[in-house]
């Protein structure tokens, strides 16, 4: 009787066939490896799909785009405006 497939090694054989792993930091832009601390945002499908192709029209990436507005509105925010 040949073996039964078992989960565990389902999952192993689809993780192995992915793409090899990507630092962080390897995704960024040049010159822009000061972004070191990660964490989630939630977005609808519709807001993250039109983030993703705007970061590509504008040559960079999500996380630069979130990290410059979240900055500019910390300024303001600041300075009480």
């Amino acid at each position: 009787m040949p073996p039964k497939n078992r989960l565990a090694d389902t999952v192993r054989a689809t993780t192995s066939a992915r793409a090899p792993k990507v630092n962080v930091e390897d995704t960024l832009r040049p010159g822009s490896s000061e972004l070191t601390r990660r964490t989630t945002v939630y977005f609808t499908e519709d807001t993250a799909k039109r983030l993703k192709i705007a970061a590509i029209d504008e040559g960079t990436n999500a996380s630069q785009i979130v990290e410059g507005l979240v900055s500019d509105w910390l300024e303001e925010r600041a300075h009480g405006r």
